[in-house]
């Protein structure tokens, strides 16, 4: 069983991983939106600011959808981040200050 105070202190993907649950790629969208009235509170920012809403879908290595999972990113404080090679895109996103 996963405990809520396990996910801080290891992440999600090596907990499932610990489960015999291996995540080997996900398929994430980030686009924009503004904050609703329970949003805009819950991130203690005005009604109608604008956000970046991801959507992501993480798949094991047989193609098995295992998570779909959204997060509402504020834009006033959201950096994403990408590395780019021939070979391979790296993106991160974090919230700054």
């Amino acid at each position: 069983m996963v405990e809520p105070e396990d996910l801080g202190r290891l992440g999600l993907y090596t907990l499932l991983a610990d489960h015999g649950l291996t995540i080997a790629r996900a398929h994430e969208s980030i686009g924009p939106t503004t904050l609703g009235p329970d949003d805009a509170r819950d991130l203690a920012r005005p009604q109608g600011s604008p956000a970046l809403l991801s959507h992501r879908i993480s798949f094991t290595a047989t193609g098995v959808p295992l998570i779909d999972d959204q997060a509402l990113l504020p834009a006033d404080s959201a950096v994403i981040t990408m590395n780019r090679s021939a070979e391979r895109l790296e993106l991160n996103y974090s919230l700054a200050g």
